[in-house]
């Protein structure tokens, strides 16, 4: 008897031990957020070699096009200065705008990587939408949610090579996934509540958002509005919590024309 209960406490002893380096082990390989940035900056520079490859998408380039960088860059900094970002010093922040036919485009890419298509600038009405939209990007970059739904398509070790350097196998799959992955019912929940508060902090206003998603309803081919096909009813609840103090109705400017005037 005595043998059995030293033999039943080694078990014990045993099992304990696996289980805590098992959850030792899966804790060192989630994802931080130093490696989002590594894992996005791998990421960019393949969409880049891709974008030279391919003739029917042009990369426009910072140095031929500065004033609209210039311009774009001061609202990623505006937005960045409010207090909903976590990741504003751990990430490397940066926007890339590209021409591509009739492709109505904006994606992310972990780590602060942010990508405008020519045709999507030229459909947004003002510069309270363009805040609106880049807002609402930026959230889902810092609160990471564009690194769960790459988790959810490859394993943690996919992505940890690809942050250490690695060429990345399935690169097509890759890119699909940044630039199509929808977003779920779960990252609206997540993101709603911090996007209205930093609507009315950057002078637009849930009704801006609201707009812009009232005109691309029905459009087939705008390819971020399909992202949103989920359960959460987004428009209802920018609708009902439209509490910001400004208001829908803001003065416009010329400044967003001057900036589409900068683009192909």
């Amino acid at each position: 008897m005595l043998l059995f209960r030293i033999y039943l406490l080694f078990c014990c002893f045993a099992l304990s031990l696996v289980a805590c380096q098992e959850e030792q082990t899966m804790i060192e390989h989630q994802l931080r957020p130093e490696d989002d940035s590594r894992i996005g900056q791998a990421i960019d520079e393949q969409l880049l070699i891709y974008w030279d490859s391919c003739s029917a998408i042009e990369h426009l380039l910072v140095a031929d096009y500065s004033a609209a960088y210039n311009y774009l860059d001061s609202l990623l900094l505006l937005c960045l200065a409010e207090p909903q970002f976590e990741q504003v010093q751990a990430f490397n922040w940066r926007l890339r705008i590209f021409r591509s036919a009739e492709k109505e485009q904006l994606f992310v890419a972990p780590g602060g990587y942010l990508y405008f298509s020519t045709d999507f600038l030229h459909f947004l009405a003002n510069e309270q939408e363009l805040k609106a939209v880049m807002a609402h990007a930026i959230l889902s970059i810092d609160q990471r949610i564009i690194t769960q739904q790459l988790q959810a398509a490859f394993s943690i070790s996919y992505l940890l090579d690809l942050a250490l350097g690695a060429q990345p196998e399935a690169l097509p799959q890759l890119l699909e996934v940044v630039q199509t992955a929808p977003y779920s019912k779960a990252d609206m929940e997540q993101l709603e509540p911090l996007f209205e508060d930093l609507l009315c902090q950057l002078h637009s206003s849930p009704d801006q958002m609201l707009n812009f998603l009232q005109r691309v309803q029905g459009e087939s081919d705008f390819e971020w509005a399909l992202r949103f096909n989920n359960s959460f009813d987004w428009q209802g609840a920018l609708r009902a919590n439209n509490s910001c103090s400004l208001g829908p109705m803001l003065s416009p400017t010329n400044s967003y024309q001057d900036f589409l005037d900068q683009l192909p």
